[in-house]
């Protein structure tokens, strides 16, 4: 399983022998989780609002997931090992917390929501 971002435009992977793409509207970017073999595309809004979707590996929609109750601007996706779903968004906050106003969040696949902060982003 290889999921390719390609110019922020399109992410692609192959499943059962065949490629799969999604479309963004502007740009974004996917993400494949290993553990509960799912993908997450994020959608990058210029208002840092939350728009990410859970794939199934035929690239059908599962289900959105629910943002943080913390007050945070959504920036990209990433691949993250603190995440138990191996995935994390980088959000950031209009103060420092912690030193720090990017912070890397959990993507939650067992709720399909943003759970805990995990690490800065630097």
């Amino acid at each position: 399983m290889i999921v390719k971002n390609v110019d922020f435009k399109f992410s692609t992977w192959v499943h059962d022998d065949k490629e799969v793409m999604f479309r963004y509207s502007n740009s974004g970017a996917a993400v494949f989780s290993q553990s509960h073999r799912l993908i997450v595309a994020m959608e990058y809004l210029p208002s840092g609002h939350l728009d990410a979707k859970v794939l199934g590996l035929d690239g059908n929609i599962v289900t959105s997931i629910t943002p943080s109750e913390e007050d945070i601007s959504y920036q990209y996706i990433v691949a993250h090992p603190s995440s138990k779903s191996g995935i994390a968004v980088v959000a950031s906050y209009s103060e420092l917390v912690g030193h720090f106003q990017d912070w890397h969040f959990e993507v939650n696949l067992d709720d399909f929501s943003i759970g805990n902060r995990l690490t800065p982003a630097y």
